[in-house]
């Protein structure tokens, strides 16, 4: 039996509210239309370009305290199209890229902590355990950049050996560089790898712990906008994302350049992201369409098919329609409603509801 695993921002948010409950809800992992309130819970200094952007635009601004329910994606959303038509130079440009870095700051900050070895017994970990012991062929695909999945892999003795940093990500494992050491970090390859039991982690929007070397501090335009061709993309080994993360490499001349600045390979909720995906994740996505068109068993955790994402939407249309063995999907949702958005999207065979994780495993929803 082939299993496919697909985890959004809800299934990460679970984790957390798992260990916290009502607790700092402030500082969870965000959703679409709590990012701009984890900002300001996390008490961010924001940008003065970005925050002067925000300002001038006519939608309420996302980071006056006085405002709410902005969704990430339409400010996302409109940002990249004016940073998509702005000219050199312009502070559009820089408000852009200060935009990235905001985004992979608050995900590093609500969710560096739940890959901590104490952090046992989440729903994701719960689910990814359940499947991994009824098949030898799970492909997890995600749309998080957050480091949750590997690190709930990395945690489990009995999945430790069908998991490594340097094979782990399918066949985009072969194009990545994994560099760096860390006294926290993830399984190396090694010979007792189960290669025909790997699990697969294909993170269709990049990730945090992928990243590019670059000369000076700031990405280049073409780079933010998908224009830069075949980019050498390296991985850390660390377990948690460090707020400044630097290239290094030794040299046995002693020549030549050992340290460079990073950014984060990440695909942010923009819409457009075709140029990003051709140049930065392009065998991810052909893995995980072979997975939909392959798997016995589809399962959605957390993840809400958002309308703006066309390119995800036609991903998981073609998928399983070239899928002749899929009876049914799982839908792991609290709110049952969202059943009919898959059902109107997708249009399965079958659709199977349940409220949480816990429900799926106790009903035998892999049986």
């Amino acid at each position: 039996m082939s299993v496919c695993l697909v985890l959004g921002a809800g299934a990460t948010l679970a984790n957390a509210e798992h260990f916290r409950g009502e607790r700092r809800t402030g500082e969870n992992p965000p959703l679409d239309y709590t990012f701009f309130d984890r900002v300001r819970t996390l008490q961010i200094v924001v940008a003065s370009e970005l925050r002067d952007y925000a300002a001038g635009i006519r939608l309420p601004d996302p980071f006056d305290v006085r405002t709410t329910g902005v969704r990430a994606e339409e400010f996302f959303r409109d940002l990249f199209a004016d940073f998509q038509e702005a000219m050199p130079g312009d502070p559009v440009v820089t408000a852009y890229e200060q935009l990235i870095a905001l985004y992979v700051r608050v995900l590093r900050d609500t969710t560096n902590w739940l890959g901590a070895d104490n952090r046992t017994g989440a729903p994701v970990g719960q689910l990814i355990a359940s499947a991994a012991s009824r098949t030898s062929d799970l492909r997890i695909l995600t749309f998080n950049h957050d480091l949750v999945i590997e690190n709930e892999v990395h945690k489990r003795r009995r999945l430790t050996t069908r998991w490594c940093i340097d094979e782990g990500y399918g066949s985009f494992s072969l194009a990545l560089r994994v560099a760096g050491s860390a006294v926290d970090s993830f399984r190396r390859h090694g010979s007792d790898c189960e290669r025909n039991r790997a699990i697969q982690i294909l993170k269709l929007h990049g990730s945090l712990n992928w990243y590019v070397r670059m000369n000076g501090r700031h990405p280049s335009p073409r780079f933010l906008s998908g224009a830069v061709q075949n980019p050498t993309i390296f991985t850390t080994v660390r377990r948690a994302i460090p707020t400044r993360l630097r290239s290094t490499k030794k040299q046995a001349s002693g020549r030549g350049r050992t340290t460079w600045y990073t950014w984060p390979v990440v695909i942010p909720p923009v819409y457009g992201k075709e140029p990003l995906i051709r140049t930065l994740v392009p065998k991810v996505w052909s893995d995980a369409a072979d997975a939909l068109a392959g798997a016995d068993r589809i399962v959605f955790f957390g993840y809400s098919l958002p309308e703006l994402d066309v390119r995800a939407q036609r991903l998981f249309q073609r998928g399983m329609s070239d899928n002749h063995r899929l009876r049914w999907i799982d839908v792991v949702n609290p709110d049952p409603i969202s059943c009919g958005r898959y059902a109107a999207v997708l249009r399965p065979s079958g659709l199977r509801w349940y409220p949480s994780v816990e429900s799926f495993i106790e009903n035998n929803g892999l049986d």
